[in-house]
C-alpha cells in the first residue's frame, strides 16, 4: 500500500504538475536567512516523509516476513515489525538531510557593500574630496562601480588603484 500511494503521488506530480509541499509565493525562511530546527522537522514530516517512511516500511516489512517465515509466524513478524520501522526511519531521516542539503544551495543574491571594504579597486572617474567620482572594486564576485568619496584634500585621479 506505501509503494503504491507513493506511485500514484509520484504520477499525479509529474502528470498534473502538481505537488502538495510546494512553496507558495512567500519565503519560508526566517529573517536570518536559515532555517529553524523546526522548519526542518516539518519538512521531513511532509508529505514526502510521510509517504516515503510508509513506502518503506511496507517494501521491507514484507521482504522481512517473506525471508523470516521460516523460523515461525510471530518471530519472523516482530523482526520484520523492526526491520520496517528502522527502514522507514532511516528514510525520514535521508529526507530531512536531503532538504537540509537542497535548501544551503539557495541563496539571497543581496550584494552587500559591506564586504568591499579592504578590497582593492581602480578608480573609473576620479575622486574629489568635494566632488564625488566613480570606482570599479570586486565585491561578492562581482566587479561593480560604486559612487566613492575621499577623505583626504587629495584628488585621485582616473586609473589609479586604490
Amino acid at each position: 500500500m506505501g509503494g503504491l500511494f507513493f506511485m500514484v503521488r509520484v504520477f499525479i506530480m509529474f502528470a498534473a504538475g502538481l505537488d502538495s509541499d510546494a512553496k507558495s509565493g512567500h519565503d519560508m525562511d526566517s529573517e536570518h536567512g536559515d532555517m529553524s530546527a523546526s522548519d526542518l522537522a516539518f519538512k521531513a514530516l511532509s508529505l514526502q516523509g510521510i509517504s516515503g517512511f510508509v513506502m518503506m516500511f511496507g517494501i521491507v516489512g514484507l521482504a522481512a516476513d517473506l525471508s523470516l517465515a521460516k523460523f515461525g509466524a510471530e518471530r519472523a513478524s516482530i523482526a520484520s515489525f523492526i526491520a520496517a520501522m528502522v527502514a522507514g526511519c532511516i528514510t525520514v531521516w535521508l529526507i530531512k538531510i536531503i532538504f537540509k542539503w537542497a535548501d544551503r544551495l539557495q541563496s539571497s543574491g543581496t550584494l552587500k557593500y559591506e564586504s568591499g571594504i579592504g578590497q582593492t579597486g581602480t578608480v573609473y572617474l576620479s575622486v574629489a574630496k568635494e566632488k564625488p567620482g566613480k570606482i570599479q572594486v570586486n565585491v561578492q564576485g562581482r566587479l561593480i562601480t560604486a559612487d566613492a568619496i575621499t577623505r583626504s584634500e587629495e584628488r585621485i585621479a582616473t586609473g589609479e588603484h586604490i
